[in-house]
This record gives structure tokens, sequence and C-alpha cells, in this order.
């Protein structure tokens, strides 16, 4: 009949799904314990551990609170024992991008697993693969922050206070914010709603991703008439401009003012100069709706 003796402390590797780094200690379960052992030689102690994650080898300390296992009825029962796992820590995996960047100034995961990032001194866009392939650059004027929702809209925060919209192929979609504000961060949640941090007034701003719109031109030698439509804004529409000249994503003063009621749909009708005339064909004109929540302006798109 084999003998009760002192188990040694045994150092097992085992295979275990942990939690991420930074996560909280996962929760484990220990199945089976049992010892395997003859009349001479080493006993060894065998259990397998569980636990959630991504699956990596651990090193485990094994420590009876005895040192001893406990017959009964002729066999050995478990003996009462700690397994205690530590997350791993943190170390550097990988590092890329050096001749992309001058200075790096935010970052943001699309849901497809690219990794978007904003240089300010060369005012670009800049979207990776997750391996650190450059995938696409698209210029944006002084970005501060970039932040991604989940239908992969690209949010740029420059330093002036405007966030530009741009899909996953870099196309700018709509512009809004304070410009009169210097903008430091960006952050987009679950919801949609897009918060802004901003140096001025030294506060957060939070963003309705609700406001959309549509303007319809129709020129008729140089009168230009307009109806405009939209919906989701913070507030009534107080003021609403033809801005230019500017391409897409730069910002110009007021050529034409809406006059009349700013309630949707604005409706109203201006004759143009020839130099007017020119850049509006040049698509180097955009439409700015204004609210008092955004006085800077809630809504833009540019003439096409």
């Amino acid at each position: 009949m084999p003998r009760s003796r002192a188990l040694p402390p045994a150092m097992l590797l085992a295979a275990l799904a942990a939690a991420p780094a930074h996560a909280a200690l996962p929760s484990v379960t220990v199945q089976d314990a049992h010892v395997v052992e003859g009349d001479a030689g080493t006993s060894s102690l065998r259990f397998e551990v569980v636990a959630i994650g991504t699956p990596r080898r651990l090193a485990l300390d094994y420590s009876l609170s005895d040192l001893t296992a406990s017959a009964a009825s002729g066999d050995y029962a478990s003996a009462g024992g700690v397994v205690s796992l530590a997350p791993e820590p943190a170390r550097l995996i990988e590092q890329w991008g050096e001749r992309n960047f001058t200075i790096p100034t935010g970052i943001a995961q699309a849901p497809n697993g690219d990794l978007l990032a904003v240089d300010g001194p060369s005012s670009r866009l800049n979207r990776f693969s997750s391996a650190g392939v450059l995938l696409q650059a698209t210029k944006v004027e002084s970005p501060e922050g970039v932040a991604v929702n989940s239908a992969s809209e690209v949010f740029v925060l420059s330093f002036h206070g405007r966030v530009r919209v741009f899909n996953s192929t870099g196309k700018l979609l709509r512009s809004f914010g304070d410009t009169t504000q210097v903008g430091s961060d960006i952050a987009v949640d679950a919801a949609g709603s897009v918060y802004v941090s901003e140096v001025v007034s030294n506060r957060i701003q939070k963003y309705s991703s609700a406001g959309s719109g549509l303007a319809k031109l129709d020129l008729d030698g140089n009168v230009l008439k307009w109806t405009v439509t939209y919906s989701g804004t913070t507030g009534p529409v107080t003021a609403g401009h033809f801005h230019g000249p500017a391409p897409a994503g730069a910002n110009a003063g007021v050529v034409v003012p809406f006059s009349g009621s700013m309630a949707s749909p604005i409706v109203g009708q201006a004759t143009l100069t020839p130099t007017q005339l020119d850049q509006l064909k040049q698509g180097l004109w955009y439409v700015n709706l204004h609210t008092a929540a955004h006085p800077g302006g809630e809504l833009r798109g540019q003439v096409k």
C-alpha cells in the first residue's frame, strides 16, 4: 500500500488562457487534482488549470499549505493549495513609423484594426495596417487629435477647433466645431457623440452626431439660387453663409450671406460677380450653418 509522504513544491508549466496584461486577474478553476505515487521514487501532483483569454505559456509555482498529503480509506485525499496568476508585464513588441512623422499628436484604432495617426507639422492623417504598413495619407490642416466611430468615420480635430469627418477612403464628409477655440484632443463615444477638449476656455465640449444637411443649387447665368435643408442640429440655426475661396478642409470668410428665415428649408438667391462665379465653379465655396451652441459653425458642406 502506498505510504503517506511529504510532497515538495512543484513547478508546473501549462498552456493557459490568461487575461491581457492590462486586465484584472482571471478567475481560475483547478480540476481533478490528484497525486500519482508508487512505493518508491518521486511523487508528483497533477492538476489542470482552466482560465479564459488568449492562450500563452506561464510558469506556475504550486505549494501545499502544509506540504503533506493525507491518506484516507487506503488512498490519498486532495490537500489545500494556492495558484497565483499575475498579469504579464508590459513589454515592447514592435515599433514603426519613424519616417512617417514629424511630431505625431494623436492615434486611434478603426473597427477593422487599422491605426489612424495624425501628424501636426506635416498636416497629415496617416492610416496604417495593424502591421505598420502605411495605407493612406490625407492632407488635414493642423491636426491635433483623431477618433473613429463604430461606422469607421474618422474625426480629426484641428488646432483651430474645427472637427473634420472623413470616410475610410479619406474623403471629407462634413465638418463642425468652434473655430474661436484651440483644440487639444477628441473622443467619440458608443452613441456617436463627439467630445472635444480645448485650451482657451479650458473645457470639454460635447457635440451631437445627429446633425445633417443638404444644399441644392441652381446656377442660371450669374444668378445663384439655393435651397438648404437640415435636421438634427443642437438648436435653431442662427445664421448661414457661403464662404470662400477655400478648398475642402480650409477656412475662408463670408462671400454670400443667407437672409430671411433660417428655418429649414433656407431659400434664397444672389447675383454673383465674375470672380465669385469662377470660384464657385472651381469648388472653392462651402456652406456653413451656425447655431448658438456652435457660433463658429455646426454644419458645413463643400460646394461641388
